[in-house]
């Protein structure tokens, strides 16, 4: 009896058909995002091909001297179009290179099976599901067919590159229009996502030498198409996974200095990740990227400016590292080339320095803390003075 009950049930449940276009404004939670998320809003348009989802994030490292002004929130705001996704961070645009044509973010909807109903708000709304070895997804629907709720829980990588972790997504539609203006598209600038701009031309050209700094796995010592980072930067990268719990994810188990000559004009940061090829998201083909760190910079993500609260993000692109002693001394020679490599020191060291607990002291930029404890590792081999030996590979 209760069998044939449920079979009712279902039955009488028809399966739910996503708008076709509609404007929402909505809530976003996702993964390892360590701050507080404030309404933003999805314009989807499936006849066009088309999709702009935009957020703010009250970003819950920033340092202390930014609370209540603009610079401690993050912006991000997506497009899927015709040819792929382009997101923007902080006026910043890029494309995602593994996207080459439109991605329906409902498109699995039609595959899914009722499973029960809810409460969302005081209303109830039904509740459909489709599982697969990699993918767990709800769409939450009223009886009208608006969309409610959306929850995404996929296996797959954060970034080209990384490695795959689950990464839980929430989604609540808490308004709903049945359109989606062209104009909302506007903002997308596919150009400086492809072309992105340069620092102006600076000043006095002379090449300066920069400390920086690169967590690794043992046996990778190729920085070219590598991120690296100065010491509040890279005090910010580990503090963020510590305090996000993502270090478990992480394959790093050495961190060198390098002494780097660059070219002082930067371009766009590219966050590259993996070996054997470096994958990076970004258009910069010549320049040392630049940014602040946790991509926190004031202006333009920091590209431009010293960024002290910080530290500084920076990438190295192979097309621009010079060759055979030549001083990066213009663009159209080189931009980078390596001085020296200072020390590699195990990850572990810095840990029994007390590290990890620094950061959870610390708590957010710039680390005052969690910076010495890096600096002096590498400063000092003795460890009871604070050091590191140099690791031997």
């Amino acid at each position: 009896m209760m069998i044939s009950l449920m079979n009712c049930l279902v039955c009488s449940v028809p399966q739910p058909e996503v708008p076709t276009q509609f404007s929402s404004s909505l809530l976003l939670n996702g993964p390892m995002s360590l701050g507080k998320w404030v309404p933003g809003q999805l314009v989807y348009d499936r006849t066009q091909q088309r999709t702009k989802l935009t957020t703010d994030l009250l970003a819950g490292l920033a340092p202390v001297q930014w609370e209540g002004t603009p610079a401690a929130w993050s912006n991000w705001t997506q497009w899927t179009i015709t040819d792929g996704t382009y997101f923007s961070t902080g006026a910043q645009f890029r494309k995602f290179i593994d996207a080459t044509s439109f991605y329906d973010m409902f498109g699995w909807v039609p595959e899914t099976t009722f499973s029960g109903t809810t409460t969302i708000n005081n209303k109830t709304v039904n509740i459909w599901e489709l599982s697969t070895p990699t993918a767990f997804f709800q769409y939450y629907v009223s009886d009208d067919g608006t969309p409610v709720r959306q929850v995404e829980n996929i296996f797959a990588a954060r970034l080209p590159g990384t490695p795959a972790i689950w990464q839980n997504t929430t989604m609540d539609f808490m308004t709903f229009e049945p359109v989606a203006p062209p104009s909302e598209f506007s903002d997308l600038n596919t150009t400086a996502a492809l072309y992105p701009p340069a620092c102006p031309p600076p000043e006095d050209p002379t090449p300066v030498v920069l400390d920086m700094y690169i967590f690794h796995p043992s046996g990778e010592n190729n920085i070219s198409g590598q991120d690296t980072a100065d010491a509040i930067g890279d005090a910010g990268f580990v503090c963020f996974d510590v305090l996000s719990n993502n270090t478990k994810n992480d394959n790093y188990s050495v961190v060198s200095l390098y002494s780097v000559e660059v070219y002082p004009q930067f371009g766009q940061y590219k966050p590259c990740n993996n070996y054997h090829p470096p994958i990076c998201i970004g258009g910069e083909p010549i320049l040392v990227g630049r940014e602040g760190g946790l991509g926190y910079g004031q202006v333009f993500q920091g590209q431009c400016t010293p960024n002290p609260l910080t530290g500084n993000w920076y990438s190295l692109p192979p097309a621009g590292q010079c060759a055979n002693g030549t001083r990066p001394t213009s663009p159209d020679v080189c931009t980078w080339r390596i001085v020296e490599k200072v020390k590699t020191i195990d990850v572990k060291c810095l840990f029994q320095r007390g590290m990890l607990d620094a950061c959870k002291a610390d708590r957010r930029l710039p680390f005052p803390k969690t910076t010495n404890i890096f600096v002096t590792a590498f400063e000092q081999d003795d460890p009871s003075k604070g050091g590191c030996p140099p690791y031997q590979e």
